[in-house]
């Protein structure tokens, strides 16, 4: 032990260091570690004699104590590692030692040594064989348990594949909802098109992707998903938008930046199953847009008979005696679009219906 102490405090002393406190506090710590025959003492802030070494930069010095003292996990009591230290210190020994560890551990896909190495300050992203990403190589060996891993640990979410795709994207194309939550909760980006040309929408309302759809709604801002919602109802195929609505029934009533309300776009869309299914699902019959439209309104422009009689038998009586802004009611509206059978269903209705009459 007192040979070691002697190298190291040579060492130490010989090091031009820029952290004079670091030198200071380590040549205390070795005098204590002399003293107790125990090279893994702590200081008052619980750092090791290792992490001190390393924070001087000086590699030699850190080697020496490495070998004596390899446990590179042990934290301090600010959670920082003698991996930590040596970056302030600005050296590499640490480093070079874990990167070579990195190296063997990846290829093995061995969970419990990734994450020791993790822990003791590996990155996340340092690739092996000199251009692998280890994040795509527990994609390729389908190790999921090592994706997420290695995600936690700050993985970049925008590595690409080969063929340049990013990660997120494969998980689209590929139906990987579990994959493709996990990148989105980790900052991962999607484009609007993605590489085989077909658009994110057409992608996401695929028949099958229903849970990749429900994955990247989840993950968007409220007033974003409003707007997806309501984008839904007016173009998807009605499994995605039937999907959407039933997941997210507690902003049906919502309305988005541009006004536009899930149960209106279902009426001007002549969307008729969407429609009744909106109002099941807790849909507001008489809810009113920036406008004061209502969804008769909006059913009087669809130029769909079915749709337009379903929302006359369906919402309250007083909805066809409605008028928004402008004054005008829904038989305006038909009107605007000069359809005159749907003008004369409604004012049939009309005199029929009067309000405060049961439909």
């Amino acid at each position: 032990m007192r040979a070691v102490v002697n190298r190291l405090k040579d060492r130490i002393h010989a090091a031009e260091l820029a952290y004079e406190d670091n030198k200071e506090a380590c040549l205390q710590l070795l005098s204590e570690v002399e003293k107790r025959r125990n090279i893994n003492f702590t200081d008052a802030q619980g750092r090791t004699l290792l992490m001190l070494a390393a924070a001087t930069g000086h590699d030699l010095a850190t080697e020496i104590v490495l070998k004596r003292s390899p446990a590179l996990d042990i934290t301090d009591k600010n959670g920082m590692t003698a991996c930590d230290f040596e970056r302030q210190g600005q050296g590499h020994a640490l480093q070079q030692q874990l990167r070579a560890q990195w190296e063997l551990a990846i290829p093995e896909g061995n969970y419990a040594t990734i994450k020791r190495l993790l822990n003791c300050g590996a990155d996340a992203n340092w690739v092996i064989n000199g251009e692998i990403a280890p994040i795509l190589h527990a994609l390729e060996t389908a190790n999921n348990d090592l994706f997420s891993l290695l995600l936690t640990y700050g993985a970049s979410t925008e590595t690409r594949l080969p063929d340049g795709r990013k990660l997120a994207e494969m998980a689209v194309e590929q139906q990987r909802a579990d994959l493709l939550a996990a990148l989105l909760k980790r900052g991962a980006t999607l484009p609007d098109r993605l590489a085989d040309g077909r658009s994110l929408f057409e992608h996401l309302t695929h028949p099958n992707a229903s849970a990749c759809l429900l994955a990247w709604l989840r993950h968007l801002p409220k007033e974003e998903r409003i707007a997806k919602l309501c984008s839904l109802v007016r173009q998807a195929p009605t499994a995605a938008a039937q999907t959407a609505c039933c997941e997210f029934r507690a902003e049906l009533n919502a309305e988005d930046e541009q006004g536009n309300i899930p149960l209106h776009e279902a009426a001007r869309r002549g969307h008729v199953q969407l429609f009744k299914l909106i109002l099941e699902l807790g849909g507001t019959p008489q809810i009113r847009n920036m406008r004061g439209e209502n969804a008769l309104m909006h059913a009087a422009l669809s130029g769909n008979p079915t749709m337009l009689k379903t929302a006359i038998d369906t919402l309250p009586t007083e909805e066809l005696h409605e008028k928004d802004e402008n004054g005008q009611t829904a038989r305006d509206y038909a009107l605007l679009v000069k359809d005159r059978k749907a003008a004369d269903a409604l004012k049939t209705a009309a005199q029929h219906k009067r309000p405060g009459k049961k439909n």
